[in-house]
Order: structure tokens, then C-alpha cells, then sequence
């Protein structure tokens, strides 16, 4: 797991940040999933095979927002790897 700091914010953000716009805000964040989401994708779960069960992944996210007059920046730190690799 990254440990959140300023200067990885920061730099995270700056790195997707579009030209010639600024950030009004930037702020840390948790992306979490309440009883009721749960509820529901148990609900699905049954019907895909347990397929629906991954929002256990996204439940207790860690990100950074930044926010700009026109957008909302977020970058997810976590310890999934998101590296895309070529398959043989």
C-alpha cells in the first residue's frame, strides 16, 4: 500500500491536469460503499455468480481530488496493480 503524502497529491494531480486549467481544490478521499450498496450487489451476486462481488475492490478506495472549474481530477491510490501488460 502507497503511503498518502502532499507531495505524491501533488504530483499526481499535476500529472493529469489539463492545459490551461488550475485547480480550485485539492483534497485526500475515501471511496467507500455503505450497507446499501452491499445489500445490493449481494443481491446481484447471486445472479452473476459472484461476478458482482468485486466492488470489494473499490470499497475503501484511498484517491486524491483535485477540482477545477470545469473538471473533477481523481487520482485511486491502492495497492491494485493497474499496469497494463501484453498477453502471449
Amino acid at each position: 500500500m502507497l503511503t498518502m503524502n502532499e507531495k505524491d497529491k501533488n504530483e499526481m494531480l499535476e500529472a493529469i491536469l489539463k492545459e490551461n486549467e488550475a485547480y480550485q481544490c485539492k483534497l485526500w478521499a475515501v471511496i467507500m460503499a455503505g450497507a446499501d450498496t452491499y445489500a445490493l450487489i449481494g443481491g446481484l451476486s447471486t445472479l452473476t455468480g459472484g461476478a458482482a462481488a468485486a466492488l470489494g475492490a473499490l470499497s475503501n478506495a484511498y484517491c486524491y481530488l483535485g477540482v477545477t472549474e470545469k473538471h473533477l481530477n481523481m487520482v485511486i491510490v491502492n495497492s491494485v496493480n493497474v499496469k497494463l501488460e501484453s498477453l502471449p
